[in-house]
C-alpha cells in the first residue's frame, strides 16, 4: 500500500505548492494534539470553540502521495488562548499517513 505523506513547512514540495498557488503565504507545521473524528475538522474546531473558548484557524493541509499527486486540502485547527495552534482531527488514514 502506498503511504501518503503530510508535508512539513520545510519540505521542498510544500514550498513549491505554496509558491505556485498561495504566493506570499507562510507554511506552519501544526502539532496534532487530539484525535477528534476523521474528516470533520471544521466541526471539531467549532465544537472545541464552543466548549473551551479556543479560536479557530482555517487553512490548508498539504499532502503528497509520492509519484502520484500533491494536494492542498481545506483544513481547520484550533488556536489556544496562548496563541498556539493545534490539530485536533485524527488523520484520515493513520496507518498509511506519515509525517515528513
Amino acid at each position: 500500500m502506498l503511504r501518503r505523506k503530510t508535508l512539513t513547512a520545510d519540505h521542498k514540495l510544500a514550498r513549491q505548492l505554496r509558491d505556485t498557488f498561495f504566493p506570499a503565504s507562510g507554511i506552519l507545521t501544526v502539532p496534532r494534539i487530539d484525535s477528534a473524528p476523521v474528516g470533520q475538522c471544521y466541526r471539531n474546531a467549532r465544537v472545541a470553540h464552543m466548549r473551551f473558548g479556543v479560536g479557530v484557524q482555517l487553512g490548508w493541509l498539504l499532502c503528497h502521495l509520492p509519484g502520484h499527486f500533491l494536494e492542498a486540502l481545506h483544513h481547520a485547527v484550533i488556536v489556544a488562548k496562548d496563541g498556539r495552534l493545534g490539530d485536533i482531527t485524527a488523520p484520515a488514514f493513520p496507518a498509511r499517513t506519515i509525517r515528513k
